[in-house]
């Protein structure tokens, strides 16, 4: 077997460029942090049109959309075609439970001036944009939506 033997100086040298490569990760990061150099920064959403809604679930897999203040008007998800509704309830269900908030309270579907639309939980904070998940997905919440009793 032959004897191995390693120079410490030729280690010492990759060890240098890896610290100093997180070192001008760090300095470059914290430079854009402290001037906004290159970030880019979401306006806030300006609803021309909302509806705030109670989800609940039903035993064939559909959500049943209520709207708050007025338990005549209802909507009902199909289970076959917007199943989105579902995933999307359901991730905010999470965020109410780790936030210890009731269920109950309605949600805000809205469209902006922009013409975008949003699911936002006013409980927790959380706003999400539904057109970032595709057309399909965006037409399930739009139905919610598209409405004469929508408010502006």
């Amino acid at each position: 077997m032959r004897d191995v033997t390693i120079d410490p100086e030729a280690m010492r040298m990759p060890v240098r460029a890896g610290a100093a490569l997180v070192v001008f990760a760090l300095a470059v990061t914290s430079f854009a942090r402290l001037t906004e150099v290159g970030t880019h920064r979401l306006q806030p959403v300006t609803a021309a049109v909302s509806k705030d809604l109670v989800f609940v679930d039903q035993t064939d897999g559909s959500v049943l959309a209520i709207e708050a203040g007025n338990a005549a008007e209802q909507r009902s998800s199909d289970p076959k075609t917007d199943g989105f509704i579902r995933v999307a309830l359901t991730s905010i269900k999470r965020d109410r439970i780790a936030a210890a908030v009731s269920q109950d309270l309605p949600l805000r579907v809205m469209r902006d001036t922009n013409g975008r639309l949003w699911l936002e939980d006013p409980a927790t904070s959380r706003r999400m944009s539904v057109d970032a998940f595709g057309p399909v997905n965006t037409r399930a919440f739009a139905k919610l939506l598209d409405d004469r009793r929508s408010t502006p």
